[in-house]
């Protein structure tokens, strides 16, 4: 079951590079960590506050029986339940924090935010994929 034919409105393929690899198990893909934490950061947002199924993350490759919708429902959920501050921690400088809880926080929203970006290039490219995050020290756990 094919639930969105069209290209993703939010489609995560402009934001990475391929990568060249001598590996067959998977697609390698590279990413700049200043451009990717904001853009899949606002796109999490845009989907707390309108209540839509994130269609990136919609598998078309899902097993019979299995609910292509699942794993999208499953990161909107995921993303409701962290504190609304984690979003903004995540895009603050590490530097900034010495409280432990926020740290936990903007770790958590930059984890998800990672997971977000791989599940939707996985799904984006139909294949296994090897995600290669360039160095930054903004977005450090």
């Amino acid at each position: 079951m094919n639930l969105f034919k069209r290209k993703p409105k939010w489609f995560v393929l402009k934001y990475c590079q391929v990568e060249k690899r001598n590996d067959p198990a998977y697609k390698w893909y590279a990413f700049d960590p200043a451009v990717i934490y904001p853009e899949t950061i606002l796109r999490i947002l845009a989907v707390i506050e309108s209540g839509e199924i994130p269609e990136e993350l919609v598998d078309n490759q899902a097993a019979p029986g299995v609910d292509p919708r699942s794993v999208a429902f499953a990161y909107a959920n995921a993303a409701k339940e962290l504190p609304a501050e984690g979003w903004h921690y995540a895009l603050t400088d590490r530097d900034q924090f010495i409280d432990p809880q926020q740290i936990t926080v903007r770790a958590n929203a930059l984890t998800l935010a990672r997971r977000w970006f791989t599940q939707a290039l996985h799904c984006a490219v139909g294949q296994a994929v090897g995600v290669h995050i360039y160095k930054d020290d903004k977005y450090r756990l």
